[in-house]
This record gives C-alpha cells, sequence and structure tokens, in this order.
C-alpha cells in the first residue's frame, strides 16, 4: 500500500561536499508523468562541477495512484 525507500551510495571522494542538489519526477496513475530526476539535474540544480555523492529516493502509494522518485547529489 505505501512505500518509502532510500538507496544512499558514494562515487568517489576527491571533492569536498559542499552543497546538494535535487531532482524529482513524479508519476499519478500512469496517466500523468512530470519532473526530470536525472543526476544530471540535480547536479545543475546544485551548482556543483565534482560530485561525491548521488542519494536516491523512492516514495510510492499503491504503486501505480501516486509515484514519486528523487535524486540528490552531493559535491563541490
Amino acid at each position: 500500500v505505501f512505500h518509502l525507500n532510500s538507496l544512499p551510495g558514494g562515487i568517489g571522494y576527491n571533492a569536498k561536499t559542499l552543497s546538494s542538489g535535487t531532482a524529482c519526477s513524479y508519476s499519478i496513475m500512469y496517466l500523468v508523468s512530470i519532473g526530470d530526476s536525472t543526476i544530471n539535474s540535480a547536479r545543475l540544480e546544485g551548482k556543483i562541477s565534482k560530485i561525491v555523492s548521488v542519494n536516491y529516493r523512492q516514495f510510492a502509494i499503491l504503486s501505480f495512484i501516486y509515484h514519486q522518485f528523487c535524486t540528490t547529489v552531493t559535491g563541490e
């Protein structure tokens, strides 16, 4: 009925964690889908040039009624 999941993942440690950017996409009943949850979109939103980590978060209600997928990028 309800699903919330988070998947953290480090990419590299050659940069400092100074800022973060988040990009999300949403889907309603498989009929309407909006947003851009790509790594590049999150990177641009946070003005990041060197990525330290990428985290994914997923939230769903009955899988098809409402679904949200977010990508968070941290770096400098």
